[in-house]
């Protein structure tokens, strides 16, 4: 009976030391709550047709040329998370301005149908500035419906690697402002019809002409003008989404944002749509650099077939 003592305390003890393993071989919870603060700079390129008054402007940006037509920019986000309850604020602030110039050019026309004779007008040299500065501020609230273990999918991955997969379900708003701003330096054409000049005056219409980007009517090139006009306009979209994440190491992980909105609803965009993948390396307990691709599409009155894109590059502090 004596021999039969040590191994049957031998047999506890491995037993117990089986479930202990096992407790200890499961991944960490995630936390409770988080949050974080990012300040970021994103040189949003952009290619859209806009409007300033009479004056409309086909503004085509690349990214090589962003710093060039930049004048101002400013941006920061926001995200916080109580267990699966997600709030994110995300906020822009931008002004792009194009120049433009020419010399004189003679254009033909036919007043009055044609009866006397063709006619010739004579416009510029004109100088256009066009500045447009747009606002965007975003406030969503988001579920986390996944939040799985990779070493769950994974045999290869230890049980209790901290390494997650993620899927957060997004729904909120998204308000949009744009001022644009032409203002004008043209001289009055001079107008001959059959080789006699005539006054302005007599004289409605001539097509309108393309200065660079920028697109004049031609009442305009026919008095001269140098004056300033102004468009503004604001709205606010609904939008739905989605954001996948993974960890690839303990301090790098993956993600991409996608969403639309618009859908017409009231004074809403027609249509619009954000496409956003990033990636984060935490390299301090508190500190991260974030780096993404985004790009918003929008159309809507004064800005049509409209998208910023560009590269984000961000230092975001977590609490």
């Amino acid at each position: 009976m004596k021999r039969k003592r040590p191994a049957l305390g031998t047999l506890l003890l491995a037993i117990a030391t089986l479930a202990g393993s096992r407790v200890h071989a499961e991944p960490p919870p995630e936390p409770d709550w988080a949050a974080q603060v990012v300040g970021y700079g994103w040189l949003a390129s952009i290619h859209a047709d806009l409007e300033a008054g009479p004056v409309k402007a086909t503004l085509d940006i690349p990214i090589g040329d962003v710093l060039r037509s930049l004048t101002w920019v400013g941006s920061a986000a926001l995200e916080a998370r109580y267990h699966a309850v997600l709030f994110q604020m995300d906020g822009l602030a931008q002004q792009l301005h194009d120049n433009v110039g020419g010399p004189g050019r003679s254009v033909s026309f036919a007043p009055l149908g044609g009866v006397f004779g063709g006619g010739t007008a004579t416009v510029g040299p004109a100088a256009v500035s066009f500045r447009s500065t747009s606002v965007m501020g975003e406030a969503a609230l988001g579920y986390r419906a996944l939040s799985v273990p990779l070493s769950a999918w994974f045999s290869s991955i230890p049980a209790d690697d901290p390494r997650r997969f993620r899927l957060d379900l997004l729904g909120g708003a998204r308000y949009w402002y744009f001022r644009n701003t032409a203002r004008l330096s043209i001289p009055p054409a001079t107008l001959s019809v059959g080789g006699v000049a005539v006054p302005p005056g007599t004289v409605t219409a001539i097509a309108a002409q393309k200065l660079g980007d920028i697109r004049l009517p031609g009442r305009l090139l026919i008095r001269g003008s140098s004056d300033v006009f102004t468009t503004t306009t604001s709205w606010i979209d609904s939008i739905i989404g989605f954001r996948v994440g993974a960890d690839v190491t303990d301090t790098v992980s993956l993600a991409f944002r996608a969403d639309i909105g618009g859908f017409g609803f009231g004074d809403s965009s027609r249509f619009s749509w954000q496409v956003m993948p990033s990636v984060q390396w935490r390299f301090a307990e508190h500190w991260s650099f974030d780096g993404a691709y985004r790009a918003i599409g929008i159309d809507r009155r004064i800005v049509s077939d409209g998208v910023l894109y560009g590269f984000v590059l961000g230092i975001g502090y977590r609490f």
